[in-house]
């Protein structure tokens, strides 16, 4: 008679593994999971959102684009107007110019920068349809940018002490290649001396036009969208910057899917996979284990609505996308810089931005009541400085992430991690008896069930309550076949699970489907 045999598989942290059959992956990877992440040794679900500023009851007017925390004053920009966050609640500062007339397709890009002309700074933003627009923070409205009525660009920066426009559409004529630049330290002057423009034939591809310029070390990396340039600052006064060709076969998939990693090196979206760029001539492909499913169901009609977000704190990436039939992000790929390993969640965003906690909570400040309030009142999250993530829709919509509960604006998050498939022998050799499943675990509840069909169809066990420290739990079963996975869940609001050690026990049989 055969002894009970088992699988163990401490730590399953290492992520999602679509680039191998479930039964051929590691007993740490899994082969399908969603709204969890990998923490310290620990799978657990992946915090919620809650309204932040009142705008679900008062939505903003367009869709979120970017969420801009500058000289200490949050600015928020839809497809439409542009808002500044005043006691707690947006305002509108849009000039008579407005509203603005771009889609989800027209990326915004900012910059704060010193005029020596008016002796002030001001925040200086442009759609790609628009002309740019300028705004000082004390002025009641945004104002037009002077001498750029005919200067329209897809992407701005500022390097050198210059604001620098790249794909210009320049006295009307389209020019995706061309880099324009103003004088020193005068945003307004594209006449004098040191201001002046370039393009870049020659150091991008033909096909090749310019998609967005990120500052990466003492340079700045031109993003074309199949192929990369470097521009450098020679400091001289009538030629201040030099331009080479860098990355002749790469390019950027869509102007927001690019991180700027510490300034050290950049995250993004290609055509054919997520890449990371340092400053060499080559790029390095990181999406390796996701590649295949991310491409299987991005919509290519709106790959260019996709955007990436750094979490700081917590060292991840994520990689919001369209799936096929969207005209909105509505599935993310997380990206652990320090693990190197990727999950997957669904939530619909059409643009993010990073702000900060401005006051402590405290009891007479909190505008929940008791029963409503579930959050933690030893949370960072809740004192003053702790990093926040804000996330818009195409509702006008904005969402605070993190937050301790564990919802979506009060909707419960659908959360699971799959284990590999189980075999004892070559594939479909051998049935065996399934008989239990032990892990540690801790949180509210977890459902367990388990699938002999490679995760197409799942059978429940049980629902396992849990305490909230980690402790061992044991599931019973009696399952005869050749392979199993297991499934541990939560699609309850406000509740969570982390995992830790999971261990599979089973009677190996008899071979089958053998001659």
């Amino acid at each position: 008679m055969s002894r009970k045999q088992y699988f163990t598989s401490a730590l399953p942290t290492a992520g999602l593994n679509y680039s191998e059959p479930g039964i051929s992956i590691s007993e740490r990877h899994t082969p399908d999971c969603s709204e969890v992440r990998m923490g310290v040794g620990l799978v657990e679900k992946t915090p919620g959102s809650k309204v932040f500023s009142g705008t679900v009851d008062t939505p903003l007017n367009g869709t979120v684009m970017a969420l801009n925390y500058v000289n200490s004053v949050l600015i928020c920009h839809t497809t439409t107007k542009v808002y500044s966050l005043v006691a707690g609640t947006f305002t509108d500062e849009t000039d008579a110019g407005g509203p603005f007339t771009g889609t989800i397709l027209n990326p915004v890009s900012s910059i704060w920068m010193y005029d020596s002309s008016a002796t002030k700074n001001y925040y200086i933003f442009a759609n790609g349809i628009e002309q740019p627009r300028k705004w000082d923070q004390s002025t009641a409205l945004v104002e037009l940018l002077a001498n750029t009525a005919t200067k329209i660009p897809d992407w701005i920066a500022q390097y050198g002490s210059r604001l620098c426009m790249y794909n210009v559409t320049d006295g009307g004529t389209d020019f995706p290649k061309r880099v324009r630049w103003s004088a020193v330290s005068k945003p307004e002057d594209h006449s004098s001396s040191g201001s002046g423009f370039a393009d870049l034939y020659a150091q991008l591809s033909d096909d090749t036009s310019i998609v967005r310029a990120e500052k990466l070390g003492d340079n700045m990396i031109i993003y074309g969208d199949h192929s990369m340039a470097i521009q450098q600052y020679t400091q001289a006064t009538l030629y201040p910057f030099a331009f080479y060709a860098a990355v002749p076969t790469t390019g950027l998939a869509a102007p927001r899917a690019l991180l700027n990693i510490h300034n050290r090196e950049h995250l993004f979206l290609g055509w054919d996979d997520v890449y990371m760029y340092r400053g060499e001539l080559g790029v390095e492909r990181v999406g390796g284990v996701i590649r295949d499913e991310l491409f299987d169901i991005i919509d290519p009609d709106n790959i260019e609505t996709s955007f990436m977000v750094y979490i700081g704190n917590e060292d991840r990436a994520r990689l919001h996308i369209p799936q096929v039939g969207s005209s909105v992000p509505d599935v993310y790929f997380e990206f652990n810089l320090k693990e190197k390993s990727w999950t997957k969640g669904a939530r619909t965003y059409s643009g993010y931005g990073e702000y900060q906690v401005t006051t402590t909570e405290d009891w007479d400040g909190d505008s929940e009541t008791w029963d409503d309030d579930l959050s933690s009142w030893n949370s960072a999250t809740t004192v003053k400085g702790f990093p926040l993530f804000l996330y818009g829709n195409d509702s006008g919509e904005v969402h605070q992430y993190p937050s301790n509960n564990y919802s979506l604006i009060g909707t419960a998050i659908s959360a699971h991690w799959d284990t590999k498939d189980f075999t004892p022998d070559e594939y479909r050799k051998v049935m065996s008896t399934w008989l239990t499943l032990q892990f540690e675990a801790s949180g509210n509840t977890v459902d367990v069930s388990y699938s002999t069909d490679a995760g197409i169809s799942f059978t429940d066990l049980e629902t396992v309550t849990l305490t909230d420290d980690l402790a061992m739990y044991r599931v019973d079963l009696d399952v005869h076949s050749s392979q199993i996975r297991f499934r541990f869940a939560n699609n309850t609001a406000d509740e969570t699970f982390k995992l830790r050690w999971f261990e599979v026990g089973y009677v190996p049989g008899s071979e089958w489907y053998r001659s």
